[in-house]
């Protein structure tokens, strides 16, 4: 879970907003790696649309095989990173962000996780 400052006076408000944070950062996370991943299934012809519609995030994408897919770091760098950074980093700092978000302990991102928010 991301770690947040306190928003507002009182503890359990700012869990509120803290987990509400974090739900809208992974759900969004989730289109954006659905969104390219089924991209990829459609173009390739492995899935048509129906197919698609049918299936959750869990049984079209694997965040471990996506680790290494090039094509996706390609397509998140140019949208999510700086120009110059480099796209051998982007899945690792990409997945590490959605990992953080997932997590049930709050941390600080890296500079470079910031900067994907």
């Amino acid at each position: 879970m991301l770690k947040l400052p306190p928003q507002i006076k009182g503890e359990k408000a700012n869990e509120i907003i803290t987990r509400f944070v974090n739900k809208r950062l992974l759900d969004l996370m989730r289109e954006i790696i659905l969104d390219e991943v089924s991209w990829n299934l459609v173009l390739t012809g492995q899935l048509n649309g129906e197919d698609l519609a049918a299936k959750s995030f869990d049984e079209l994408v694997d965040i471990e095989s996506l680790i290494y897919d090039m094509d996706f770091a390609e397509n998140i760098s140019m949208t999510y990173l700086p120009d110059n950074y480099p796209i051998e980093k982007a899945n690792y700092n990409f997945f590490g962000l959605f990992k953080l978000l997932k997590a049930k302990k709050e941390y600080v991102p890296a500079l470079a996780m910031e900067y994907k928010l």
